[in-house]
């Protein structure tokens, strides 16, 4: 028993891709804690992100809003792990 009601667990599975399912496999289930589950909102930021046709070393605003997204994620993560350097 997870804990969890049938609906819970329902509305948690939707935000994963491919949960139950591998593109190369076919059906399976994964039960991995580490690299297996992907949450969906995480596919699509990556592919906004890939999709820009510029990079950080450009002069345009296009790039200076991607340095920006990248320092904020900086900052985010020396929150999250408490770091005050590196």
């Amino acid at each position: 028993m997870s804990g969890f009601s049938d609906d819970q667990l329902t509305a948690i599975r939707t935000r994963f891709a491919q949960v139950d399912h591998c593109p190369v496999q076919g059906d399976r289930v994964f039960l991995k804690t580490r690299g297996a589950l992907t949450l969906k909102s995480v596919v699509e930021r990556s592919q906004y992100y890939a999709g820009i046709p510029d990079n950080q070393r450009r002069d345009n605003p296009g790039s200076k809003d991607l340095v920006r997204v990248i320092n904020q994620a900086k900052d985010d993560m020396s929150c999250l792990m408490n770091s005050t350097s590196g």
